[in-house]
């Protein structure tokens, strides 16, 4: 019996401890959600003025077409005739090159001209006239004027010889 007695205390126990937390926790005033008073709003008379239409930020921006530019010839630039950032189209002028070296060697080339024009009048003349000479030395053969001959023959190689060079 004193089991049976030791688990009826217990039991009891166990019901006034589950009675006393119910007291406890359900003695207490009910919390109700309360909603926040509405904001105050502050009512103005619009502004008639004008937007502007630009935005000024600051940020990193990428081309979205690169082109690498290089030059057909050698030399210093003068001028550079666009800005970072210009928008350019094909034949626009970019750079200019300086010319100096460019000139000069065009007057190099003219003057080379000048020399090689001038040799080929003078082999020209020298031609002509060994031809002279050969026309004059096979006349005079054919004449039978063989102390002339020699004169023209002499004449004739020595003016043949100076054409070759």
């Amino acid at each position: 019996m004193a089991s049976f007695r030791l688990a009826r205390n217990r039991m009891q126990g166990w019901m006034l401890l589950s009675v006393a937390i119910g007291l406890a926790t359900g003695c207490q005033p009910r919390v109700e959600f309360a909603p926040p008073p509405p904001p105050t709003v502050v009512v103005s008379q619009p502004l008639v003025q004008d937007i502007p239409t630009h935005i000024e930020e600051i940020g990193v921006t990428e081309a979205s077409e690169t082109i690498e530019i290089r030059a057909r010839v050698e030399g210093y630039l003068e001028e550079i005739k666009f800005h970072d950032g210009q928008e350019v189209r094909a034949g626009d002028l970019l750079f200019v090159i300086d010319r100096k070296p460019f000139e000069a060697e065009r007057t190099k080339a003219s003057a080379e001209l000048k020399f090689a024009i001038a040799g080929k009048q003078d082999a020209e003349a020298k031609y002509r006239r060994a031809c002279s000479r050969m026309h004059c030395w096979f006349r005079n053969w054919q004449s039978g004027r063989i102390s002339e001959v020699g004169t023209c023959w002499s004449s004739t190689r020595r003016i043949k010889s100076s054409a070759e060079m």
